[in-house]
């Protein structure tokens, strides 16, 4: 089974997750043999993500640049994040 993704990292006034979310999505939620994130920062890249991704699953095609990741000690982000609501910004 193969997970792929869909980061939307829209900025949002007092959302500190977008800034996360790409690197949330790499290591915690997509995964299996050729396995990708199609991250959208702007809200007019959003039709072109969802139709790459598309046509990358359909056609099972590979990137140029796989997110394949060589096993870590210790995890880059934490992945029960989503577990529970984000943190709110200190201020």
């Amino acid at each position: 089974m193969t997970i792929n993704g869909l980061s939307i990292m829209l900025k949002e006034a007092g959302r500190l997750e977008t800034e996360r979310l790409d690197a949330y999505y790499r290591d915690c939620v997509i995964g299996g043999q050729g396995a990708f994130m199609e991250p959208v920062h702007e809200p007019q890249q959003f039709m072109e993500a969802i139709r790459t991704k598309l046509i990358r699953e359909i056609a099972g095609v590979v990137g140029p640049d796989p997110l394949i990741q060589p096993v870590r000690a210790m995890a880059q982000t934490d992945c029960v994040a989503s577990e529970s609501p984000w943190p709110q910004e200190q201020h």
